[in-house]
């Protein structure tokens, strides 16, 4: 694994959370319609689960490319991809913008498929 791919994570992480909740931002008030039920997501829930996925994201690139840091990178990898295309499945169901799927299917599915093709040698 290079450099770069294990440090991917962070900024991957940083700019899908900056286009969720700054710009266009609206997450939350778009989630709760979505949903059309009360939710127990709150903002301090939302600030603690993106945190948490900031320092994890960082963890994955000071683990480095011994086997453990290989198989947390996989696995964050493929936890985001998968958000990511929650969110353009979110955005079919709903027929309008989910904030967060463009950088979701655009950065974190392309990512986490280049990586899992560079790491098991997939040609």
């Amino acid at each position: 694994m290079t450099d770069w791919l294990r440090w991917a994570l962070l900024p991957a992480a940083t700019v899908h959370i900056f286009e969720e909740f700054v710009f266009p931002g609206g997450f939350p008030a778009w989630y709760r319609t979505y949903r059309a039920a009360p939710t127990r997501i709150t903002p301090r829930f939302l600030v603690i689960v993106n945190l948490a996925l900031v320092i994890v994201c960082l963890n994955v690139g000071l683990v480095g490319r011994d086997p453990a840091g290989v198989l947390f990178w996989l696995a964050i990898s493929a936890l985001l991809c998968a958000n990511g295309l929650w969110h353009g499945w979110a955005s079919y169901k709903s027929r309008g913008y989910s904030p967060g799927v463009i950088t979701g299917l655009m950065i974190y599915v392309p990512l986490a498929v280049y990586g899992y093709v560079k790491v098991l040698g997939f040609r």
